[in-house]
């Protein structure tokens, strides 16, 4: 958002410092991110009461743990990969036998060891690594489900919700990510439409994924609000749910926010005060919409930093959602005082630094840099749209993927 306004910095573990800025600057919504929402951050502001998206510190928890999730999402009867939860290496060893190959073994922890066995020769070794890994949490064994990889999410104020159009992410093929814990921002791409066969996938995640994920949200009671996203598999019995993110990636805003005709303020101000249900809802343009992830081609470079200024021959109609990509001129933050005229000088230190590169800008293979977006009545146009421009106009410290929308799903 630096781009288009001023910007400042502010310690999230601080939430004083935050509440402070938010009541002296008069602003009207606070959206956190996944660093605040760890640190307790939408907890402190609506114990003041503060208008905050953004889920619980407990919700944030639950999501932490692979054991946790998969039996809390079971509970509440969203699909799941055939497999379970082993608390023990017998159990783990007896579960796997029966399951079908490939299988996915993981270790508790979000960000943990994952392995996938082709081979039942190679499947002790997995379990006893997974589960030194977990030390007494469990490991999770379930088979592999392959298949086109979407999102299916929901925006809610705890009680009620919203849903949000299906965005298709393309795997990139030289990433580390295993399957089938997909990190979305290390996509090489995505892409949604409004076709018939869009339309028939809307109506399975509607039915299997994002209603019984608002029925599960609502009775869990552990304050999850704003938006809600699932990562599923479309396997050959249907989706499987194989991640929930408290936050949308950049790939799902890239794909979705195109799509919306009216404001998505008074949505995210509904999540906040817990009256979604009474702001308008949203309308979706019935279109097709194409992203290409654009990363650093020398990874050796110690800055990953692009300059906006790279995407100014673009066409009229193209969008980038900017990651680490850095502004033309500072946008310095003013204060409220200092805006109206007044004496009043900020405690708070606004010196309109720039902000830092995204940190899983730094620690990517490929970093992303920015993700090119068209949009057009179908995807065949979209992605022409995309790629003409980035065609026409090279960039050698950047590469992309020139895949991404071939296939409808």
């Amino acid at each position: 958002t630096h781009f288009f306004a001023p910007a400042t910095q502010l310690n999230s573990q601080d939430a004083g410092a935050v509440a402070s800025f938010v009541l002296s600057e008069e602003i009207d919504l606070v959206v956190a991110d996944m660093r605040g929402i760890a640190l307790g951050l939408p907890d402190e502001l609506r114990a003041l009461p503060l208008p905050v998206t953004g889920s619980s510190q407990g919700f944030w928890a639950l999501r932490q743990s692979r054991c946790q999730l998969r039996e809390w999402l079971h509970q509440h009867g969203l699909p799941l990969p055939r497999g379970q939860v082993c608390p023990t290496v017998s159990q783990a060893e007896k579960l796997a036998a029966t399951l079908s190959l490939p299988l996915t073994i993981a270790a508790d922890r979000q960000d943990g060891l994952v392995i996938t066995c082709t081979d039942r020769a190679t499947i002790p070794q997995a379990i006893a690594d997974c589960m030194a890994a977990s030390k007494a949490a469990g490991i999770v064994v379930e088979e592999l489900v392959s298949g086109p990889v979407v999102t299916a999410a929901v925006l809610t104020d705890g009680g009620y919700g919203v849903s949000i159009p299906a965005t298709c992410l393309a795997r990139d093929p030289q990433s580390a990510d295993t399957a089938p814990f997909m990190d979305a921002d290390r996509a090489a791409g995505v892409h949604g439409a409004a076709t018939p066969l869009w339309a028939k996938l809307e109506g399975f995640l509607e039915a299997q994924v994002r209603q019984p994920l608002l029925r599960a949200l609502h009775d869990d009671g552990r304050g999850a609000r704003g938006w809600i996203s699932t990562i599923c598999v479309l396997g050959s019995r249907g989706p499987v749910v194989q991640g929930l993110h408290l936050v949308p990636s950049g790939m799902e805003l890239a794909a979705t926010l195109p799509r919306l005709a009216n404001d998505l303020l008074p949505l995210l101000l509904g999540c906040a005060r817990g009256t979604l249900a009474a702001a308008p809802p949203p309308v979706w343009e019935h279109k097709a919409v194409v992203g290409v992830a654009l990363r650093r081609a020398d990874t050796s470079h110690p800055d990953y930093a692009v300059s906006a200024g790279a995407f100014d021959s673009f066409e009229p109609g193209m969008l980038i959602f900017h990651h680490a990509t850095t502004p033309l001129v500072p946008n310095p933050y003013n204060s409220r005082g200092a805006r109206l005229g007044g004496r009043r000088s900020s405690r708070l230190g606004f010196g309109g630094a720039h902000l830092p590169l995204e940190a899983s800008a730094r620690g990517a293979t490929s970093p992303l840099l920015a993700i090119a977006v068209g949009s057009a009545p179908t995807i065949s146009a979209a992605r022409e749209h995309v790629y003409t421009n980035l065609r026409r106009h090279p960039n050698a410290n950047i590469s992309y993927s020139a895949e991404i929308g071939v296939r409808e799903l």
